[in-house]
């Protein structure tokens, strides 16, 4: 890959943000040797905006994730997957954000509602949650203030 002559020559330093803590794992749904997997990890009083598509065909993720967000539950962490998108996989996609959520939610003490969940990859592929699940001891251990240059940068 041809990388920019205006690429800058590292990665700028950036500052935690504040009420949020980062995690990454891999998961190996469909790289092998870099992280796909991200826990954003709200602080209590967290707020969140979001906007999402309008259109009826949205993926389970974002079903999800406007639902939850309707619901009025605080939100206390966005779980974030690539490889797959879980988009165009009828209720089997429904039972698998319903099943991360749930599994994230019972990890960090809150309702699956205060769970949101995001996905980008390949569309119309099943999307099995205990490929996920499996790195949701680690994400949740290895929640930091300070690595958001790490998250950034892989």
């Amino acid at each position: 890959m041809t990388v920019s002559p205006l690429a800058p020559d590292r990665f700028p330093d950036m500052p935690a943000i504040a009420g949020l803590g980062l995690a990454t794992a891999a998961s190996g749904l469909k790289y092998t040797g870099r992280d796909d997997m991200l826990l954003m990890h709200c602080d209590k009083g967290s707020s969140i905006a979001a906007v999402f598509t309008k259109s009826d065909t949205a993926a389970a993720p974002v079903q999800w994730s406007r639902d939850a967000l309707a619901s009025g539950h605080p939100p206390a962490a966005i779980l974030v997957n690539a490889g797959n998108a879980n988009a165009f996989t009828g209720s089997a996609g429904i039972a698998t954000v319903t099943a991360s959520a749930t599994g994230m939610a019972q990890r960090i003490g809150c309702t699956p509602q205060a769970v949101l969940l995001a996905s980008t990859g390949v569309i119309g592929e099943p999307l099995d949650s205990r490929v996920l699940e499996a790195t949701f001891d680690g994400l949740v251990a290895d929640i930091s203030q300070n690595n958001s240059i790490e998250n950034a940068s892989d």
